[in-house]
């Protein structure tokens, strides 16, 4: 009782009960637990990392935030209420007062949460077929997906598809967060990070938009982009390496973005009634990713304003669908271009 801090890390055990009150932050790490079980109250924080649990169970009341990190456990009970954020590394939420699992990375706040226990098979059964399979399973493994197609948008802009591994599979990115492609190159291993214009509403494949730098072209860059032209030159059915999802920004829906200042740092939820946001050339993707979500969610009335950079107008992306949206939710999505060289 009345702990400010309590960390444990333990592997293999068989049972860890934990009951307290009024800590200010309890950290747990395990692996190949067969039971975890803890009943707090009145503490600030609650933090869960651990993998190949069979059951982990958990009691409490008023906390500030409860983040669970774990893959392939059995069963996960949360019994509380009046927690202000709930972080599910591994899970799913799915409708009110519910609590589901599939391996996906998902930062969810919940104003309540009620007594539930379900168990992957009945996950499994019922959910599988309608969010469809993660990809991304785990941040830390590179997965080697398939160029399928290719598409040219411009001169030096390109749209790559690469395939998921199966139709019924999802990327699995939340919104704000964003992926790492890494190739070997020159003997050197290269690795860049993109946002794929694509969301978990696609199934079987995924879309990256990326303009190509090529060698001689920019005085400053004589090199090119060595990932573009990597992309650029891949044939059909050649394979690169994806890790993800990553990122310390995910947009919780309703205004809502949780947020860490450094990637150790535990999150904070921030609520906002209007975003602005500055992007420039392929700089727009993580931008679009987000201007899509609002504006699929009818309840979601956030208001954007979005300023434009490009070299010129004809460099300018995805230009016909930004400006369908702004037509489309003239009250919601303000749209400004600017541009280096003026037609």
């Amino acid at each position: 009782g009345d702990s400010k801090q309590l960390s444990l890390s333990r592997k293999d055990f068989t049972q860890l009960i934990l009951s307290g009150r009024d800590s200010k932050q309890l950290s747990f790490s395990g692996r190949n637990s067969k039971q975890l079980s803890l009943s707090r109250r009145n503490f600030t924080q609650l933090s869960l990392s651990g993998r190949d649990s069979k059951q982990l169970s958990f009691s409490g009341r008023d906390s500030k935030q409860l983040s669970l990190s774990d893959r392939d456990y059995k069963q996960l009970s949360l019994s509380g209420i009046d927690y202000k954020q709930l972080s599910l590394y591994g899970g799913q939420y799915s409708g009110k007062n519910v609590v589901v699992f599939q391996a996906l990375p998902v930062l969810v706040g919940l104003g309540v949460v009620a007594t539930t226990a379900l168990l992957a098979k009945y996950y499994f059964s019922r959910k599988r077929s309608k969010i469809g399979v993660v990809t991304l399973q785990d941040p830390t493994v590179k997965y080697a997906l398939p160029l399928v197609e290719k598409e040219e948008l411009s001169h030096d802009s390109r749209r790559f598809r690469f395939g998921l591994p199966s139709d019924n599979h999802i990327l699995g990115l939340p919104v704000g967060q964003h992926i790492h492609l890494s190739a070997k190159i020159d003997d050197q291993i290269v690795i860049r990070s993109y946002t794929p214009v694509t969301s978990d509403d696609h199934k079987g494949y995924m879309d990256l938009v990326v303009k190509v730098y090529l060698k001689n072209v920019h005085p400053k860059f004589p090199e090119g982009g060595k990932m573009s032209q990597y992309l650029e030159n891949m044939k059909l059915g050649e394979t690169i390496d994806v890790r993800g999802p990553s990122g310390r920004l995910i947009y919780l829906g309703g205004g809502k973005f949780s947020i860490k200042t450094l990637r150790k740092d535990p999150a904070h939820t921030v609520s906002v009634k209007k975003v602005a946001m500055i992007a420039g050339g392929t700089g727009i993707t993580p931008m679009l990713q987000l201007i899509r979500h609002i504006t699929k969610e009818a309840d979601d009335h956030t208001e954007m304003s979005l300023l434009f950079a490009n070299q010129s107008e004809d460099d300018i992306l995805l230009k016909q669908e930004l400006e369908d949206v702004a037509e489309s939710f003239p009250d919601q999505f303000k749209l400004w271009y600017t541009v280096d060289r003026p037609d």
